[in-house]
């Protein structure tokens, strides 16, 4: 988001707006989420809470569900479809790649890596 305010254009301060409120909305979600989850189980750590899911049997709530919400959220922290459509050049639809369009070369090869390393960080 700095390097897409830092490029000036209007364009790219839009979509790293969007990516920051849409940050600031899933992050109440997933917190409320895992506070819930803490409640209803007697675990008091977040290792202990995600290994009550091996007795879903004991917590049903715990498994389908939880897990369509959190894929969710992982969609939208990470602008992907149905969130961004990074197949158009809408600027309404357009999360990521409107930050990344005046990157090019080491620049913008360090950006997609950050971008894969975020995804595979919040889908493990």
């Amino acid at each position: 988001m700095l390097s897409a305010f830092d490029v000036g254009s209007s364009f790219e301060g839009m979509g790293a707006a969007r990516e920051a409120s849409f940050t600031a909305f899933v992050e109440p979600a997933l917190f409320l989420l895992i506070g819930a989850a803490s409640l209803a189980t007697p675990q008091t750590s977040f290792a202990g809470l995600i290994g009550q899911w091996h007795h879903a049997a004991s917590f049903p709530w715990l498994s389908a569900p939880t897990i369509l919400v959190l894929f969710v959220l992982l969609q939208t922290e990470a602008s992907r479809v149905p969130v961004d459509d990074p197949m158009t050049h809408l600027e309404l639809t357009m999360v990521h790649e409107v930050m990344i369009l005046d990157h090019s070369g080491p620049e913008l090869a360090a950006m997609q890596y950050a971008s894969a390393m975020k995804m595979t960080t919040y889908a493990g």
